[in-house]
């Protein structure tokens, strides 16, 4: 039996999906490989491997969002853009976390990059400078 790695099975699914192969065949054929190969434990870093190789291709950047206090659509909109050039790719989803020990700003992640915006963040750098 041939043993895949998460990468080669991230890279599979990228490429089934440019492809057009339905979400529904792909995620089975993928619990399928995981189950042989008794990975089922390994299925987040999968997605998470998977997220890496659509940011790497252009094609796609899930971008977490933290704050403090709810965005706006239009900031929404305006972050989902410069996180596309920043991350040069076409498309940005974007999903918001709220919480309210990050004080204020933001701090946006995607499979490849991070930007920490946040007070919380500023106030560490003061605390370990001093």
């Amino acid at each position: 039996m041939i043993k895949l790695t998460r990468r080669q099975l991230a890279e599979y699914a990228v490429d089934e999906m440019v492809r057009g192969t339905p979400l529904k065949n792909l995620s089975a054929n993928l619990a399928a490989v995981l189950a042989v190969q008794r990975k089922k434990n390994e299925l987040q870093l999968l997605l998470a491997d998977i997220d890496r190789e659509l940011e790497d291709r252009g094609l796609l950047a899930r971008a977490r969002v933290t704050s403090a206090y709810p965005l706006s659509y239009n900031l929404l909109e305006m972050l989902s853009s410069q996180v596309k050039k920043l991350a040069q790719v076409e498309t940005v989803e974007i999903l918001t976390r709220l919480d309210k020990q990050v004080l204020g700003g933001i701090r946006i992640e995607t499979a490849n990059h991070a930007w920490d915006k946040t007070v919380k963040k500023q106030l560490d750098s003061i605390r370990e400078a001093v």
